[in-house]
């Protein structure tokens, strides 16, 4: 190499290296070790990337299910196969912004990009192209961690032996940092959770591939760039995917620029100081300098050019947002509070002392009775300072939920300030400029003024790459110490597990208990399980004419009446899981018999007070409807936000779900494929059963639906 890294001893002690594991001195190491660690690392990826999959589909392994939330990206590509930007705002509702007469929503295009192909072909997929996605994105987010794992690996130990206590703890590792709050993200097949997880695996392939390229560059300074320019591909999409969390690898790459330049300039006068930044960076001055210069200098230009480009076209400004436009601040009071109180902006340092403590606290985690016996903490994030969020969304912490990922970063930290002791050549000193730069990702969450458990997946890229060198790190300074080398294993494995149980728990309820949105009769197949498999949650019994009482602690379960529905709390609000007219659940088969003139009911309840009522009216031209509540309490009207269009032509039928429910005040319609028609929260008057109706143009039948499992509730 034309840079001197400087010889460091073999072993952690001044001694040549021992072999990796004691089953390894017995039997001598074979060439297909490496090749046995990367098989084992993609196996338990494997593992993890299913039990997402499963969790993600409620166990029906169905990838393209419509979700809530889950049609952003559809409408986004849709607009662009239209030749425009703006999206159509019945499809994004609150989360869109209004500029001049147009809709914009502010994710990247990345995602929206991709469906390009699909829906250039069908329209039968808008909508449901959300959870194929994120099975894609969290599979290239594995494949990547397996790859950083194992370039880590050679980086730190180099071609020593590998033994199977090590294959173990670092296959274990990857575990765990796919079992982390990325496991949760599979929560809700939602545009949130989409945009999170493309940033994270994008930004993780990046550093990836600049670890591949600094370990090539050590090894031969003249290795070529192509490692390099697939880190910068996958920074630039990175970026717009999701842009901070992407801006964390496009900060590493800039480091690495720096350091290349700054190398270059001194190796031709003074070569001392080449040498001390080379061996600080743990990258050499390759002799293809220039053309890396030139890969780096590229990728800031696409990068921060194109997400520019596309930002000033949405909202005028290269890149701010107009969030005083977004469609949710003019509907939550607590978000325009939190806007007032923070100067028109959702970010600043006084956010920063609530949200460090709960991504550190030790006791962000709920002990249950329920199957899976751990979830949520009962109370929602701390505010320290009385600074006013947007949102404290209910989470856990990097302690409860990842604590093997944050134990192992920082050991790898120790490793990357004393790469000789810990390294061979100190090649852990290449992960510090990884590193270092994803901490941009990092600082984004810290300022910002919403809590949420999803945005723990911001931090991962820069544990994955601490946490791999840590691992690596302390197989080589135990490679003499067999009961100590077991004993990562057995934790590493330990602690692989406990983050697949703790993420899992915690998707499942929010998922099925917290959420907006879920399958048919998932919430109440939830709580069907749980009662199999645990005690029966407190259950509380309603009259049936009586409004529910205050919805108490989380998982709390409400019976009206002799199982004519059921419901479970959240903690502050009910959620309906099943029953029948009641709750104004049904399954209906509306057929159009004429055209519309005006609006006429599908279901209606009336009461001393009014009454409620679904109806389907005109929308715009003929041949177009969509769904709507009118709620009459004595001489006011009353309407929610009207639902997507559909098409409406005579002798055409609709097959609906429905649930118009007036003791949680909720009104969720959805069609036999279980695209969403209507969903709205809309104060209602009491009334008693709901109805169907029907009148001129339409015709209405169908039955009452009931509730699930009701009698081992009520101990029958």
């Amino acid at each position: 190499m034309s840079t001197d890294l400087g010889a460091v001893p073999a072993g952690p002690a001044g001694e040549p290296d021992a072999d990796a594991d004691a089953d390894a001195t017995a039997v001598p190491p074979t060439t297909g070790a490496p090749r046995r660690l990367a098989v084992a690392t993609s196996a338990v990826a494997a593992v993890v990337w299913l039990l997402f999959v499963v969790v993600l589909t409620y166990g029906r392994l169905d990838v393209v299910h419509p979700e809530t939330f889950g049609n952003f990206y559809d409408a986004q590509a849709r607009a662009l196969l239209d030749g425009r930007i703006a999206v159509d705002p019945d499809q994004v509702g609150f989360e869109g912004f209004r500029v001049g007469d147009r809709t914009h929503i502010y994710q990247g295009l990345v995602p929206a990009l991709a469906r390009v192909p699909v829906l250039a072909v069908t329209d039968r997929l808008d909508g449901r192209l959300t959870a194929l996605s994120m099975s894609v994105g969290m599979a290239v987010a594995l494949g990547h961690l397996v790859l950083l794992a194992v370039v880590a690996r050679r980086l730190v130990r180099g071609d020593d032996p590998v033994g199977r206590a090590e294959v173990v703890a670092v296959a274990a590792t990857v575990g765990a940092l796919g079992a982390s709050p990325l496991l949760f993200l599979s929560a809700k097949a939602w545009v949130y959770h989409e945009a999170l997880l493309w940033g994270a695996a994008l930004t993780i392939a990046s550093l990836a591939h600049l670890l591949r390229w600094a370990e090539r560059v050590r090894a031969d300074d003249r290795a070529g760039s192509g490692p390099l320019a697939w880190s910068g591909l996958f920074a630039v999409l990175a970026v717009n995917s999701r842009f901070s969390t992407g801006l964390g690898a496009l900060a590493a790459l800039g480091l690495v620029g720096s350091v290349v330049l700054l190398g270059r300039w001194a190796a031709r006068g003074r070569p001392e100081v080449a040498g001390r930044i080379a061996r600080w960076s743990g990258i050499p001055v390759p002799v293809g300098a220039g053309r890396a210069l030139g890969v780096l200098v590229a990728t800031a230009v696409l990068a921060l050019g194109s997400y520019a480009v596309v930002n000033h076209a949405r909202f005028g400004t290269l890149f701010g947002l107009p969030i005083e436009r977004q469609g949710v601040a003019s509907s939550d009071p607590q978000f325009r509070a939190a806007l007032a109180a923070n100067g028109g902006s959702l970010f600043g340092l006084k956010y920063t002392p609530s949200v460090l403590t709960q991504l550190l606290r030790p006791d962000a985690l709920g002990v249950r009775g329920e199957f899976p016996f751990v979830g949520f903490p009962s109370a929602r994030p701390a505010d320290l300072n009385d600074a006013v969020f947007a949102e404290r969304d209910r989470s856990t912490s990097l302690p409860t939920s990842a604590p093997l990922v944050l134990g192992l970063a920082v050991v790898g930290l120790v490793a990357m300030a004393r790469p000789r002791h810990w390294s061979r050549d100190g090649g852990a000193a290449a992960a510090r400029l990884p590193v270092i730069g994803s901490t941009v990702s990092m600082a984004g969450i810290a300022v910002l003024g919403y809590i949420a458990n999803r945005y723990q997946v911001d931090l991962l890229p820069g544990l994955a790459v601490a946490a791999v060198v840590g691992v690596a790190g302390l197989s080589r300074r135990w490679a003499g110490a067999p009961v100590a080398r077991r004993a990562l294993a057995g934790v590493a494995v330990a602690g692989a597990l406990w983050g697949a149980w703790v993420n899992t728990g915690v998707a499942l309820q929010y998922q099925r208990e917290i959420a907006a949105g879920a399958w048919d009769g998932s919430r109440a197949a939830w709580l069907g399980l749980q009662t199999r498999l645990g005690p029966v949650p407190e259950v509380v019994r309603v009259p049936v004419t009586s409004p529910l009482p205050p919805a108490g602690p989380l998982g709390r379960v409400a019976v009206v009446g002799r199982c004519d529905a059921v419901y479970r709390s959240d903690s502050e609000i009910w959620l309906f899981l099943s029953g029948g007219a009641a709750a104004g659940s049904y399954r209906l088969r509306v057929r159009a018999t004429g055209e519309l003139t005006g609006p006429v009911p599908l279901l209606e309840g009336v009461g001393p007070e009014g009454s409620n009522r679904l109806v389907v009216e005109p929308h715009g031209p003929p041949g177009v409807a969509h769904l709507q509540v009118e709620v009459r309490e004595g001489g006011t009207l009353r309407k929610a936000f009207p639902g997507p269009p559909f098409p409406w032509r005579p002798g055409s039928e609709l097959d609906l779900r429905t649930e118009m429910d007036w003791r949680t005040d909720t009104v969720e319609i959805r069609d036999a494929a279980d695209r969403r028609l209507l969903g709205a929260v809309v104060r209602q008057v009491p009334t008693g059963d709901v109805r169907p109706a029907g009148g001129p143009g339409v015709a209405v039948s169908g039955s009452a639906r009931r509730a699930v499992g009701c009698s081992r509730l009520l101990g029958d």
